[in-house]
């Protein structure tokens, strides 16, 4: 699968060609908890994870640039060995990002292909994420970061094709998220927040209560419903709410209804305000963020990806309009090959993606949409916010929500 921030990953029949290696190779405990889609793929046919024979293992290669180094994490069966092979090198700095993707390119060739005979591989390019953070969506540098990452991808292609690997591998070309222009600001969230700081910890835009309790959630989210720089506001269901999608405080929408009901999940959590507004270089999408570009909140442009695949198993020629999510991918991985997927992985097989699926035509989807809403005062504005998701089977997918603040009466004649 290739990342940019993307990944490519590949898949092959793993009895194509001898697995040898010639990296050093050393015992460790794999992070499991981190990369939980592996311990799916790296198992026998029949599911069953460990062994004391290669027979029927499969091997996983991920490779990603992190703090400046390049390294490549190579996972081999035996499960129960916990083996794992690190080729670290290190990248040069800067026009670094563009250096580190030709080195990044050419570890999986050169190891994963020809050495380890690899089932998996995925392939982690930091940028354009990086480069477009900083400089801005549509700028001169941005915009060679995005050719620059084209290229080695190309290269990579080619060099599949070289080895006679083109019908014989699947790839898959990912991003984790969409991109919007960035206000420049966000003095008027924190501003809001000051003065709760003795009483809740905020953590990006989670927020914790520490102090108060209900009364206190309940005071944080009159806030932030006041504060036009604020988007979606989600809490805990209401009782007899998570259907409906409501939250526990008025004009919220519920932390189940964007999948986020887990025990680590803060009091209330909220999403910068965005708009369609075109920046400088001719591109739709702004948040109301500090910063220059960036992604992370519930904006069409931050959510939507770009997800394009090839293979002897993909479908040819053809475009979907069904809703997907970087979830799926490891599900679908799973059934390319061969191996059952887990009950309990939620997500689902992407089959319109597959030629032996239904065409993307025929995939059912169904539109949705959850609103809450405080009806404003005498004095002030109300809050309304809507939630917009799609469902395909028993995925549900979360396409964007939408926030307004109708004016009061009174508002309305000042």
């Amino acid at each position: 699968m290739c990342h940019c921030d993307s990944a490519c990953g590949w898949w092959a029949d793993r009895a194509a060609r001898p697995r040898t290696s010639r990296i050093e190779l050393r015992a460790r405990r794999w992070p499991l908890n981190r990369l939980e889609w592996l311990r799916a793929c790296a198992c026998t046919p029949d599911g069953a994870s460990g062994g004391t024979s290669d027979a029927g293992s499969g091997s996983v290669l991920a490779i990603g640039l992190v703090a400046g180094m390049v390294s490549l994490l190579g996972l081999v069966l035996p499960f129960s060995l916990a083996i794992a092979a690190r080729h670290t090198v290190t990248a040069a700095a800067d026009a670094a990002a563009l250096a580190a993707a030709d080195t990044i390119v050419q570890i999986p060739m050169a190891h994963g292909i020809d050495s380890l005979n690899v089932d998996v591989a995925y392939l982690w390019l930091s940028d354009p994420d990086h480069t477009v953070h900083g400089a801005g969506i549509g700028s001169a540098i941005g915009d060679s970061s995005i050719t620059a990452a084209d290229r080695e991808f190309g290269r990579m292609l080619r060099g599949l094709q070289a080895r006679g690997l083109t019908d014989k591998v699947d790839v898959i070309v990912v991003s984790d998220h969409g991109f919007s222009s960035h206000a420049g600001r966000d003095a008027p969230i924190a501003s809001v927040l000051a003065a709760f700081r003795d009483r809740v910890t905020v953590a990006g835009g989670a927020i914790y209560v520490r102090r108060g309790g209900d009364s206190t959630r309940a005071a944080v989210v009159r806030a932030l419903q006041s504060a036009p720089s604020v988007g979606a506001i989600f809490t805990r269901s209401a009782p007899g709410g998570t259907a409906a999608g409501t939250g526990l405080e008025p004009g919220t929408l519920s932390f189940a209804s964007i999948g986020w009901n887990h025990a680590r999940a803060g009091d209330v959590l909220f999403s910068a305000n965005w708009s369609h507004a075109v920046n400088s270089a001719g591109f739709r999408g702004r948040t109301e963020q500090a910063g220059t570009a960036g992604h992370g909140t519930t904006s069409p442009y931050d959510i939507n990806a770009t997800l394009i695949a090839a293979g002897p198993h993909i479908r040819r020629a053809s475009r979907s309009n069904v809703p997907s999510s970087n979830a799926d991918i490891a599900p679908t991985v799973l059934h390319l090959l061969g191996v059952p997927v887990p009950a309990a992985m939620p997500a689902r097989v992407l089959h319109e993606l597959l030629h032996t699926g239904p065409a993307p035509s025929a995939v059912l989807v169904k539109r949705e949409s959850v609103t809450a809403a405080v009806a404003a005062d005498r004095s002030d504005h109300g809050y309304s916010v809507t939630l917009y998701r799609s469902r395909v089977g028993a995925a549900v997918y979360v396409d964007s929500t939408v926030t307004t603040r109708p004016a009061s009466t009174a508002a309305k004649r000042r």
